[in-house]
């Protein structure tokens, strides 16, 4: 039976006439039937017995759904032409294509992102290892500062010492030129100042 041709019945029997969807109206507008048709006429009677027939043809429609053959039809399933099957076929094939590649490729993704995730540990791991250095460093960085410190400040104090000691040496090294060894006498003061 095909897609586009219901078997009318009425009251549950079918009368084999086959009616194609094309020929039923789409809407139930008796001006839209009439103009369709070729002998256009106006007079009450005719619209009103073109109205009934209508509803006729409608209460045969509904009867038909709910008729036996039709509804075993319907609950077999739809049938398709060759042509159909074939487009059906390779649609379906296409898509389990799609779903096989898409499944690699989420294999790949899944692979590449597990070899990130094994480079990504090391590189914490590294940086962790780094970080202990660096906390180390800082701590012995932060010792020699102090050790500098200290150390400047001692040699600061030793410079000091030195030139007074440097100072001190001086005075006990002067000499007087240009007079004789032994001119000053006993007392060194009043030969100077004289």
């Amino acid at each position: 039976m095909d897609d586009h041709t219901v078997k009318e019945s009425r009251n549950g029997v079918g009368s084999g006439k086959e009616i194609d969807d094309n020929s039923f109206p789409p809407s139930n507008d008796w001006a839209h039937q009439e103009s369709t048709q070729a002998g256009f006429d106006v007079s009450p009677t005719s619209h009103c017995s073109n109205m009934s027939t209508l509803r006729q043809e409608e209460e045969a429609l509904v009867t038909s759904v709910s008729s036996p053959p039709l509804a075993q039809a319907l609950a077999s399933g739809p049938t398709y032409s060759p042509s159909m099957e074939a487009v059906i076929l390779s649609i379906s094939e296409d898509i389990k294509k799609g779903f096989a590649s898409s499944e690699s490729n989420q294999g790949e993704i899944r692979e590449a992102c597990e070899a990130l995730e094994k480079k990504f540990d090391s590189l914490m791991e590294r940086i962790q290892a780094l970080e202990e250095t660096v906390g180390g460093m800082k701590e012995e960085l932060k010792h020699h500062k102090e050790e500098i410190r200290d150390l400047n400040e001692k040699e600061q104090g030793l410079q000091a010492r030195m030139e007074q000691l440097e100072n001190y040496s001086c005075r006990n090294n002067i000499r007087l030129l240009k007079f004789p060894e032994g001119a000053e006498g006993e007392n060194l003061k009043s030969y100077v100042f004289f």
